[in-house]
Formats: structure tokens, C-alpha cells, sequence
């Protein structure tokens, strides 16, 4: 009877440790936090460079005697990438601007030939500096 108990214990004993050793060494289920996408901004309206459209993320001006945007994008992290086109020439300009808090989109933008992108959603050769609207509040 001792024999058995004392088996039965070393028993209970290794189970216990192999448990203990299992939770110790076992990894985490541990996933990457995604970074959060901001909400996409209501920047529609007037700007000085004529009146911008939106549909979603999606964004074109229109209504300056000299350059309009059929190819615009709010991006995920909140800027807004747009290609302005020269309405004489046909030329192509990319411009990257920031849309603040107070409503105002500022940015900069650099003739497309000049323009190469980074790699990590920035762009080099962006080299005119120029305010698109002045601020007003945003609906989000």
C-alpha cells in the first residue's frame, strides 16, 4: 500500500512539474498591435485651388484657371497625395499636404519628373511650399 502511494504521489509530482514547465517555457499567443487607421476627414469645399470633390478617400479639384487634380487620395495616416496637372502644358506635379486639426491643408508639391518616393510613403523633391486652404472646421 505504501508502494502505491508513494507511486501515485511521484506520479502527481511529475505531472505537476511537467504542467509548471509547459506554462513557464510556453511563447505567448502575442499579435503586433496594427496601427490604428485615422477617420477619413470631410475636407470638401473651397480651397484656393477651385472647389474639392470627395467620394470616400478619394479626392479631385477643380475650378482654377491654371490647375486641377483628377488623381487625389486621402491616405491612411491622414495626408492627402494628389497629382495636379497644368491645364496648358499637361504637365504633372505631385503634391503631399498635411490636413490639420483647424481645417487648413498645407504642404508641398515639385514637378513629377523631380519627384521620387522613399519608399515609406514619403516623397523627395517636393521642393514649393504652399498652403491649399486656410483652416475652417472639419467633419469627421
Amino acid at each position: 500500500m505504501l508502494r502505491t502511494t508513494l507511486e501515485f504521489a511521484r506520479f502527481i509530482f511529475i505531472g505537476c512539474c511537467l504542467t509548471i514547465c509547459i506554462y513557464a517555457f510556453a511563447k505567448p499567443d502575442r499579435r503586433e498591435p496594427q496601427p490604428k487607421e485615422k477617420p477619413v476627414p470631410n475636407i470638401a469645399g473651397p480651397s484656393q485651388f477651385g472647389l474639392i470633390v470627395q467620394n470616400g478617400r478619394k479626392v479631385k479639384i477643380n475650378g482654377h484657371e491654371r490647375w486641377f487634380v483628377d488623381v487625389g487620395e486621402i491616405r491612411k495616416d491622414g495626408t492627402l497625395l494628389v497629382e495636379w496637372v497644368h491645364r496648358d502644358t499637361g504637365k504633372v506635379a505631385i503634391g503631399l499636404y498635411t490636413i490639420n486639426a483647424d481645417g487648413s491643408i498645407r504642404g508641398s508639391w515639385g514637378w513629377g519628373e523631380n519627384v521620387t518616393e522613399d519608399g515609406q510613403g514619403g516623397y523627395d523633391g517636393l521642393t514649393s511650399g504652399e498652403r491649399l486652404r486656410q483652416g475652417r472646421k472639419l467633419d469627421l
